[in-house]
């Protein structure tokens, strides 16, 4: 009997991996699926001295490697309206003492 193209096999063992969009980051609530947890879950795992259990830290954690999530800087910084950067302005006059500041600020 040959294959009938227009029947469609049975779905083999379902992944838990969410397909992403080409060129796009996981984002949290893209880690929340997948974990089973919600978004503001995600948020507490990756912020420090926050409340959450060790094991859905450990299922958020696994999710987040699967997807290759890392938290957005920019985003975070928008909503605690805190940038935790730095602006260093230099004049065009050339010191030698420079390097060894700016060595030491990014310590």
């Amino acid at each position: 009997m040959a294959n009938n193209p227009r029947k469609k096999n049975p779905p083999e063992e379902e992944s838990k991996v969410i397909p992403l969009i080409k060129g796009r980051r996981a984002t949290s609530y893209d880690v929340a699926r997948l974990a089973g947890v919600s978004q503001s879950a995600v948020s507490r795992c990756f912020k420090p001295g926050s409340s959450i259990s060790g094991k859905m830290r450990e299922r958020v954690m696994k999710a987040a490697k699967e997807l290759e999530y890392q938290p957005n800087a920019i985003a975070r910084g928008l909503i605690t309206q805190r940038s935790n950067l730095v602006a260093v302005l230099v004049s065009g006059r050339l010191n030698l003492y420079y390097p060894e500041v700016l060595f030491k600020i990014t310590e």
